[in-house]
């Protein structure tokens, strides 16, 4: 009789033993967290941060609802600004399409968790409109042709992602618990109707330094025409008075021949010039009613004898 109570006791024993590990394993399950690589946690109590953990792997906390485990998701993010339009600081127009790569700052958890309640949206929108701000108040410092030219030596858009980045740093300070990694430019251009405009007045631009550059043309080949023409009546009044006198000199060479000729025998060139001027007077179908007694003929009808001199005999008796 005695075996039988002292059995019951040991069964009983047992089913509180096995009751009271099942309540410590679901007590540990219950006070046991994982810590997982890239991610942050963040222990709150009566939620109030009491501890931060970093390093990946198990911790215990106190059970809930004594503390929470806040899970601070910690990897790179990307957050595009969208368009931003800008003033430059030569008053023209640009639109700018950023992007920043950003994580939450390890050493600000608990700041991070106060300012956007661990929501990665509310953050990304908080980011758009500090970039926005930030490109603005920069690019006033810089002109279009710093951010857009052919020279590469000329362009210093990286200059200005530095400034951006630099200014978002410094709106961001350390209330938000945000590390901004990078930022950059997906997309940089003129507005729409500012390309229309930019166009047309490129267009009217190249029209007048089209017109000018032709009327400097017409001037210029006035000019030339001019010049030519004064070259050329300069040229041809020279030739005029070098052959001029070419001819007054053989005119004064073909007199002085002509007199030479007369005086050696005046009948003879008397002769050979009434010729000539009859040469020159008649032509294949010429008919000409002279007297006989004219001078061209008179030589003809005549004869030469009477052009010869008259030689005389002095030794005739």
């Amino acid at each position: 009789m005695s075996t039988l109570p002292r059995i019951t006791r040991l069964g009983v024993a047992f089913r509180l033993s096995i009751a009271f590990l099942l309540v410590a394993i679901f007590a540990v399950a219950a006070c046991l967290i994982q810590v997982r690589p890239g991610t942050t946690v963040i222990i709150t109590r009566l939620g109030d941060p009491v501890a931060v953990l970093h390093e990946p792997g198990p911790a215990l906390r106190w059970p809930r609802p004594i503390e929470r485990a806040v899970v601070i998701p910690t990897p790179l993010r990307t957050t595009a600004s969208g368009q931003i339009r800008t003033i430059m600081g030569d008053g023209i127009s640009l639109v700018f399409e950023a992007y920043a790569l950003w994580r939450v700052d390890s050493s600000q958890v608990v700041t991070w968790l106060r300012a956007t309640r661990n929501d990665p949206d509310q953050a990304a929108m908080l980011l758009r409109t500090i970039m926005a701000s930030a490109l603005q108040t920069a690019s006033g410092k810089y002109r279009l042709d710093q951010i857009v030219n052919l020279d590469p030596k000329a362009i210093h858009i990286d200059t200005l992602s530095q400034d951006v980045l630099t200014e978002v740093r410094r709106q961001l300070g350390d209330r938000y618990g945000i590390s901004i990694e990078y930022l950059g430019f997906q997309r940089v251009f003129l507005p729409e109707g500012i390309v229309t405009s930019t166009i047309a007045t490129m267009a009217e631009e190249r029209k007048i330094i089209a017109e000018r550059r032709l009327a400097e043309g017409r001037t210029e080949a006035a000019a030339i025409t001019a010049q030519a023409n004064q070259e050329s009546r300069t040229l041809l009044a020279n030739a005029r008075e070098e052959a001029a006198t070419i001819l007054a000199q053989a005119t004064t060479e073909a007199n002085r021949v002509y007199a030479l000729a007369h005086d050696a025998d005046p009948k003879l060139y008397r002769f050979l010039r009434e010729m000539a001027t009859l040469e020159k007077a008649l032509g294949e179908r010429t008919t000409l009613v002279l007297s006989a007694s004219a001078p061209p003929l008179r030589s003809l009808v005549e004869g030469v004898d009477s052009l010869l001199p008259v030689v005389t005999d002095d030794h005739a008796p």
